[in-house]
């Protein structure tokens, strides 16, 4: 599954910051750096380090990346009926970059995604499924090819807010943040989004009882 692998619950684990540096050694598919896996977990955080998931060494079939690798995954061991997702997981003042599909994925109740430096992703930059949860406070540099930079699936009762996107030259992203048809409470506001690289969508959001506002859309200060 990975190469951290966090099976229990009321885990910290805590690095130096960018002092403590993870990398997905070379040949892998999908595979993760940390794995949170097991039914019924709860009370963990991941913070304080820096993941460089190397995705320009990953083995990648027929030239498509397999599906939720690399960075951070947090889930039951299936999503079936019957799956306990984890409860209370936390990834904080984290850097996860150079990812094939996902940096970081979060299935479960009261997940949070803040304060981290998140980079590239061929897939979704980060997702959370499940809910409540929070993406919030986060710096994406986006600086080549990206999917969804924020992404709410399978999720209600989420808060996306605060979040800065910059898509430098050399960057391109589908859509900078998106939700899900069929879910509801997606709440997107005070994000920033800085576009020096092409965005084909910035906001689709197809969740009910939701609130927009106070986004700000802006081109590169140096652009044209």
């Amino acid at each position: 599954f990975g190469g951290i692998l966090i099976q229990t619950s009321n885990v910290v684990l805590s690095g130096s910051g960018m002092g403590t540096k993870l990398t997905l050694t070379d040949g892998n598919t999908n595979k993760n750096v940390i794995r949170v896996i097991g039914n019924n977990l709860a009370n963990i955080t991941i913070r304080d380090m820096w993941i460089d998931a190397n995705r320009a060494k990953q083995r990648v079939p027929g030239g498509q990346p397999l599906f939720e690798a690399d960075g951070i995954r947090a889930s039951a061991p299936t999503s079936g009926v019957g799956a306990l997702h984890p409860r209370n997981i936390v990834v904080e003042n984290t850097r996860v970059d150079n990812c094939t599909n996902l940096c970081i994925y979060l299935y479960g109740t009261g997940v949070f995604i803040r304060n981290n430096w998140i980079g590239n992703a061929y897939a979704d930059t980060v997702e959370l499924l499940g809910g409540p949860g929070e993406i919030a406070n986060n710096h994406f540099e986006i600086t080549g090819k990206t999917g969804v930079v924020i992404s709410v699936d399978a999720g209600e009762d989420i808060n996306l807010i605060n979040n800065t996107i910059n898509v430098k030259y050399g960057g391109s992203v589908e859509t900078a943040i998106r939700s899900w048809l069929g879910y509801s409470g997606i709440n997107i506001q005070n994000n920033v989004i800085i576009a020096a690289g092409p965005i084909a969508n910035v906001i689709r959001s197809a969740s009910t009882h939701s609130l927009i506002s106070g986004n700000i859309i802006r081109p590169w200060a140096g652009a044209a």
